[in-house]
């Protein structure tokens, strides 16, 4: 069988490549990373990450949601796209399954991961890319950085204020008074700490928040509704 270092002969090739980039196991061994992934994931070197488990950088729920992701796609050996928030950012992780080996007998997977908006014309991710994955996962356990101490309801607020929508359009979309909606923006931000409405729209765009909110089952409408109701385009 051949050993993790001969599987990634080229890792190199991941070092300065603008991915985070991780070999790991079924029990979540990471049997290698790259530097990105290091520090965005386990706030460590990686030569200090190399040979340990996951569960010694991400507390649950997230270890056990990723651990399954990990497990699944060993075991299906498929191809699998996954749409993240960690560290505050939208993330896509391509889990690409690796032939048994040494260092792990039962297999293993090579995950790619970037940030989303960096996305668009990587044949990786994009277009071709996705076609190849057979798999797609939307997590939903995340790490959401300075948008943490948000309640879901926060959340779903800001994701559609972030649209570029207005107080009253946010409170039509999701049948609450104007004053209600004024509420949980100032609690938003006595939250996060941030006041600025442009600099809480950029933290929810980085995250990504409306897409993922709505690919999860959030209470977050259809923005495109609005199109439907003429005296709200006014408002």
């Amino acid at each position: 069988m051949k050993t993790i270092s001969d599987v990634l002969a080229n890792h190199e090739l991941f070092a300065d490549a603008g991915v985070a980039a991780f070999c790991a196991d079924a029990q979540g061994r990471l049997l290698w990373v790259n530097d990105m992934f290091s520090r965005l994931y386990c706030k460590a070197p990686a030569d200090a990450v190399r040979g340990r488990s996951l569960s010694e950088f991400i507390q649950e729920p997230a270890l056990q949601e990723r651990l399954e992701i990990l497990r699944s796609s060993i075991l299906a050996r498929e191809r699998t796209l996954v749409y993240d928030i960690w560290g505050g950012t939208a993330l896509q992780t391509v889990l690409t399954p690796l032939a048994p080996h040494d260092d792990a007998p039962d297999g293993c997977v090579l995950g790619i991961t970037r940030r989303e908006p960096a996305l668009v014309d990587d044949p990786v991710f994009a277009g071709e890319g996705q076609r190849r994955a057979s798999r797609v996962i939307r997590t939903r356990t995340w790490d959401l950085g300075v948008l943490a101490p948000l309640s879901r309801r926060e959340l779903e607020i800001l994701a559609l204020l972030s649209e570029g929508l207005s107080n009253a359009q946010v409170a039509e979309l999701v049948h609450r008074t104007v004053k209600t909606v004024e509420f949980h923006r100032a609690s938003i931000s006595a939250k996060t700490g941030i006041a600025s409405r442009v600099r809480l729209a950029r933290a929810a765009q980085q995250a990504g928040l409306y897409d993922r909110l709505r690919g999860v089952g959030y209470r977050v409408p259809d923005i495109a509704d609005l199109d439907k109701d003429p005296d709200l385009q006014a408002v």
